[in-house]
């Protein structure tokens, strides 16, 4: 995790507001300029990243196509539950509604990680991946009747028009999933934890705010809601207890490429949720 001390818990969260803003505005312009020369939109991830270089020969070619694809014809609104900032990472809590042709909205339960960097003096985003899961919200739009139909069919001709055959096989790459095994396997791994047991765990980290914080897995209690699987990931809004301790946050769990094995597990609290009794 890339981490500057100069840059405050509020900057960092001032640059990430400014990304809704812009697609609430449907500013291009503005969405572009938050990001580094250099970037990555992994948005779902364990879809095809996009990888765009300022520099490079695609330029930002690549995040022009994604704006296009996704946002350009939507409505979209972010109901933001919580946001934990730890060092130049801010992990988002957060359901975003997206209004799509035809007045067709569903609802993306998500977990939103930015990662960012300082680039001549002023902090943008690097990295941004977007924990949400495509086949449940596939799903509830085909079920969506015929303003369901509309928009899904309009939907995949943009994909199509914006990112080509390739883009839309590798957008599709998401409907691969660690999926219900990979959350089984979590909660299998919740009770371990819970009960002392952690030596099935390769690597587990615990920051509040930038701080590791290795004192807070011993003798806690960890529940879990909201679990998502995405790509070799399941993400999940967290509360971790210890003694009079109550912090909240996000638990982001990474698996082997086959899917078997969970390789690392990295707790983010915010240290504003603490409540000391």
């Amino acid at each position: 995790m890339r981490q500057n001390k100069k840059w405050s818990a509020a900057q960092c969260l001032a640059l990430v507001e400014q990304s809704p803003q812009a697609v609430a505005a449907h500013d291009e312009s503005a969405w572009m300029a938050i990001f580094a020369n250099q970037n990555t939109v992994e948005d779902p991830v364990g879809s095809a990243p996009h990888h765009s270089n300022r520099e490079g020969a695609a330029g930002f070619e690549p995040l022009h196509r994604f704006y296009q694809t996704f946002i350009a014809a939507n409505k979209i609104s972010f109901q933001v539950r919580q946001d934990i900032v730890c060092g130049l990472w801010v992990m988002r809590d957060l359901t975003i509604t997206i209004e799509m042709v035809a007045r067709f909205k569903i609802a993306v339960p998500m977990h939103l990680l930015y990662e960012l960097e300082e680039q001549g003096g002023e902090l943008k985003i690097r990295r941004l991946a977007a924990h949400w899961e495509l086949r449940p919200m596939l799903g509830r739009q085909l079920k969506g009747g015929w303003r369901g139909l509309v928009a899904g069919t309009l939907a995949g001709w943009r994909l199509l028009r914006y990112l080509g055959i390739s883009g839309t096989i590798g957008f599709s790459q998401a409907l691969s999933s660690v999926g219900e095994p990979g959350k089984q396997q979590v909660i299998e791994l919740l009770a371990s934890f819970n009960e002392q047991q952690l030596t099935s765990v390769a690597n587990w980290r615990c920051l509040v705010a930038a701080k590791e914080s290795p004192e807070l897995l011993t003798a806690a209690h960890l529940s879990v809601e909201k679990v998502l699987a995405a790509g070799l990931n399941v993400t999940a809004s967290c509360q971790l207890q210890q003694n009079d301790q109550s912090f909240e946050g996000v638990m982001l769990v990474t698996f082997s490429k086959d899917h078997q094995r969970i390789e690392t597990v990295l707790l983010m609290l915010d240290s504003t949720s603490a409540n000391i009794t």
